[in-house]
């Protein structure tokens, strides 16, 4: 479970080695696929942007501040397709930021595609040493002395390469995606210490069905993995006449422990721009300290994807010249 900077020490102290938190949890998973899977960028052929900014756990002091923002460019000609990802999740005294450029290659099988992805870029890890407080340290006003040789009492930051890859299997009916994140689980140096980055595996699995003619039934489940623990997010979306669509998310961490339930709007505003908003209850002891969770999420489209609209290239017959 993700952990507060006022627990960061248990981490720390007697230790030249920590370990990164895992990924930022996202309730509206399921509408941005290509976040957690370089395979799925721009798997509908759409030129697309989509930014999003969730805050966790509100009127916690430390609580999780995530955004991230993504930019799919459909490349048809080469059966392909180019994506951006930006992310920034800060928690506490901690920063983690990265910037991921994906290339991915689709298959067509029959009236399904499969997007065989990957991406490559830089994760940065920021710690504010500031912020922290030891037990045995000594604070003063503006005097900070944590008697760690360790932690430093102003900011640290280190950048380490990281690539993702992932395969995505999208049909009219069915979507299945399989992604391994952070591939290399690099370390950063952090001035005395390294951070140990974790590996983790992404799987999920939607489906839609219509019920008459105005509505759309979209289960989904998501299965993320750092092979210690293991966590499933299901969700389920009704759109009504593909213009307005609500729903819930349930999420847990093992089967002991639950997170949240997630209440889901949205819709689409016109042909290019909709937008979702998700709010979670506390499900899990945080709810005495916590007000919930909120999550916002715009989305831009094109619907002509790069090299779509093109007129065909003039055949010449030689009989007429």
């Amino acid at each position: 479970m993700r952990k507060l900077h006022t627990l960061l020490w248990g981490i720390l102290l007697g230790c030249t080695t920590m370990y990164a938190q895992q990924s930022a949890q996202y309730t509206l998973h399921m509408l941005s696929p290509y976040y957690w899977n370089p395979g799925a960028a721009a798997i509908d052929q759409d030129l697309s942007l989509t930014a999003s900014i969730r805050q966790q756990w509100g009127g916690l002091p430390g609580a999780p501040m995530s955004q991230f923002a993504l930019l799919q460019v459909p490349l048809p000609q080469f059966r392909a397709a180019f994506g951006v990802k930006f992310e920034n999740d800060e928690l506490g005294a901690q920063r983690n930021s990265n910037l991921m450029l994906s290339y991915n290659y689709q298959m067509e099988l029959g009236e399904a595609v499969l997007g065989l992805g990957v991406s490559g870029g830089f994760m940065q890890y920021g710690l504010d040493g500031s912020q922290l407080r030891a037990p045995d340290g000594t604070y003063q006003d503006i005097l900070i002395n944590h008697n760690d040789a360790i932690l430093s009492a102003g900011a640290m930051s280190g950048m380490s390469p990281t690539f993702d890859v992932g395969a995505y299997f999208q049909s009219e009916k069915w979507n299945f995606g399989l992604a391994v994140r952070n591939v290399s689980a690099a370390s950063i140096r952090l001035s005395e210490f390294d951070l140990k980055t974790t590996r983790s595996i992404f799987f999920n699995a939607q489906t839609s069905f219509p019920l008459g003619t105005s509505l759309l039934f979209q289960p989904s489940a998501i299965v993320r993995t750092d092979l210690t623990q293991i966590q499933t997010d299901l969700g389920l979306l009704i759109r009504y006449n593909d213009n307005i669509f609500g729903g819930a998310s349930f999420r847990g961490y093992n089967s002991n422990s639950i997170d949240a339930l997630g209440l889901i709007a949205g819709a689409k505003l016109n042909e290019k721009l909709s937008v979702a908003y998700a709010y979670d209850l506390v499900l899990s002891p945080l709810r005495e300290v916590s007000n919930g969770s909120h999550e916002l999420r715009v989305h831009y489209r094109i619907q002509q994807g790069i090299g779509k609209g093109r007129k065909p290239k003039i055949i010449y017959n030689p009989r007429l010249l």
